[in-house]
C-alpha cells in the first residue's frame, strides 16, 4: 500500500514537471506595444487650452478591442497583443468621466490615434508620446460644436451672479494663483486671469449662471462641460432648465476640493436627455464647508461642447 502511494506521488510530480516544462506555442506568445503618455494639441484661439486629463488608452486592433489601459507614464504602459505582423492600432484617448475612477470612458471629443505597427511576438514596440486633437469643429460638416468658452481674459464675464447670491465672482491676476499649462519645459500657455470665489461666512451662498441660454441636443448626443479648477471647498455644477415658465435648477455634479489645479469632464448628456428640453444655462453654486475657515474656489477654461 505504501509503495502504491509512493508510485502515485511520483507519477503526480512527474506530470507536474512535464507540464511545467512544456513550452508555450508560438500563438500564445504576445507581441507588445508601450505608451508613455497621450497629449492633446489645440488651436488656442478657437479651441482654448490644451490642458487635459487623459488617463487611459482604449486600444483596438482594427475593430477588435484589445482593452483599456491606464497611462502610467515613462513607457510603463505595456499592452500585450496576441498577434504578429503588420496592422493598424486604433487608440482612443480615455478619461475619468465626472472625475470618478469607476466611470472611465473613451472621450468622444478627442480624435482617434491611428498607428501602423509591425508586431513581433515577445518584442516590445515603444510608441512613445502620442498626440491627439479635438474632433474638428471647423470642417465643412463639423462633428462637434463649441458653444461656450470662459477663460476670464476678456473685459466682461459671461457669468452673472444671481439675485440670491451673497458673493460676487471675482477675477484674480496673481501669477502664483493662476492656472499654468506647459507647452514645453520652459514655456506656458498665455494666461493672466482666473475666476475666484471667496466665501467667509457659513450662511453665505454663492451662485452664478451663464449669461446665455444654450440650445443643447435632446437626442442623446454627448454633451460635456470641461473645467480647470483649484479649490479647498466643494462646489456644484448644474443646469438651469427653461422647460417651464419658472426656470428649474438641476444639480449635476458636486466637485470635491483639490489642492492643486485639476481638470474635470462633466457629463451633461443624461441630464439633458432625461429633461427632454433643449434650453439651458450653466450654473455654479457653493456654500462654505464647515471645516474650512474660508472657501477659495478658482475656476478657469470653462468649455461647453456637444457632438453633432
Amino acid at each position: 500500500m505504501v509503495r502504491y502511494l509512493y508510485l502515485l506521488f511520483f507519477l503526480f510530480i512527474s506530470a507536474l514537471f512535464l507540464v511545467s516544462c512544456e513550452k508555450p506555442s508560438n500563438d500564445e506568445i504576445p507581441s507588445y506595444v508601450s505608451i508613455d503618455s497621450i497629449y492633446i494639441t489645440t488651436n488656442l484661439s478657437v479651441e482654448g487650452t490644451a490642458s487635459h486629463k487623459i488617463t487611459d488608452a482604449w486600444v483596438y486592433l482594427g475593430t477588435k478591442l484589445i482593452g483599456a489601459f491606464e497611462i502610467t507614464g515613462n513607457g510603463s504602459t505595456r499592452i500585450p497583443i496576441l498577434k504578429e505582423g503588420k496592422d493598424t492600432l486604433w487608440i482612443y484617448p480615455g478619461i475619468k468621466m465626472n472625475g470618478m475612477s469607476g466611470t472611465r470612458v473613451d472621450y468622444p471629443f478627442y480624435n482617434i490615434i491611428k498607428i501602423p505597427v509591425t508586431l513581433e511576438r515577445g518584442v516590445v514596440k515603444d510608441l512613445g508620446t502620442l498626440r491627439t486633437t479635438y474632433v474638428s469643429s471647423s470642417d465643412p460638416s463639423p462633428k462637434m460644436k463649441f458653444v461656450w468658452f470662459e477663460n476670464f481674459e476678456t473685459g466682461t464675464l459671461s457669468l452673472d451672479s444671481t439675485v440670491t447670491s451673497d458673493i460676487k465672482l471675482k477675477k484674480v491676476t496673481d501669477p502664483s494663483l493662476l492656472f499654468k499649462y506647459p507647452t514645453s519645459p520652459d514655456t506656458y500657455e498665455p494666461n493672466g486671469v482666473a475666476g475666484l470665489i471667496e466665501i467667509t461666512n457659513d450662511t453665505s451662498l454663492f451662485e452664478c449662471v451663464s449669461q446665455n441660454v444654450f440650445d443643447l441636443p435632446t437626442t442623446g448626443k454627448e454633451i460635456f462641460l470641461e473645467l480647470n479648477y483649484r479649490s479647498n471647498n466643494s462646489f456644484t455644477v448644474g443646469l438651469l432648465s427653461y422647460k417651464t415658465m419658472v426656470p428649474a435648477y438641476i444639480p449635476v455634479l458636486t466637485i470635491h476640493p483639490s489642492d492643486s489645479w485639476n481638470k474635470i469632464y462633466v457629463n451633461l448628456t443624461t441630464t439633458v436627455l432625461y429633461q427632454g428640453t433643449s434650453s439651458y444655462k450653466i450654473f455654479f453654486r457653493a456654500m462654505k464647508d464647515k471645516d474650512v475657515p474660508q472657501a477659495n474656489i478658482y475656476l478657469d477654461n470653462i468649455k461647453l461642447m456637444y457632438k453633432k
